[in-house]
């Protein structure tokens, strides 16, 4: 792919992402363990994956259009999951709330 091509389908990877971030509505669950009660969490967990699977499919730009999706779709994945479940622990363990996601 060349330079200029794979430059505007990062950006445009970008502005995808900020555009659906959005779109996700803010849940109750998400702002009552947060300390200030503001439900932002559910907005920065899918701004985080998306720049994950973007720098991810990025990264592997040389290697085919397949191995980019398969590689950002992980990576997104990997990073959401991975995040719900440090989030989890947290809440079960120093906070004593029950595990919702």
């Amino acid at each position: 792919m060349e330079p200029i091509t794979a430059f505007l389908a990062i950006i445009l990877g970008g502005v995808l992402v900020g555009i659906c971030v959005h779109f996700i509505p803010a849940s109750a669950t998400g702002a009552m363990s947060a300390a200030t009660g503001i439900a932002t969490g559910p907005s920065m967990l899918s701004a985080g994956a998306g720049m994950a699977g973007i720098l991810s499919a990025a990264y592997s730009m040389d290697s085919g259009l397949a191995v980019v999706l398969a590689s950002g779709a992980s990576a997104s994945a990997l990073m959401i999951s991975l995040t719900i479940l440090g989030g989890n622990i947290a809440n079960a363990f120093g906070t004593g709330v029950s595990p919702a996601s």
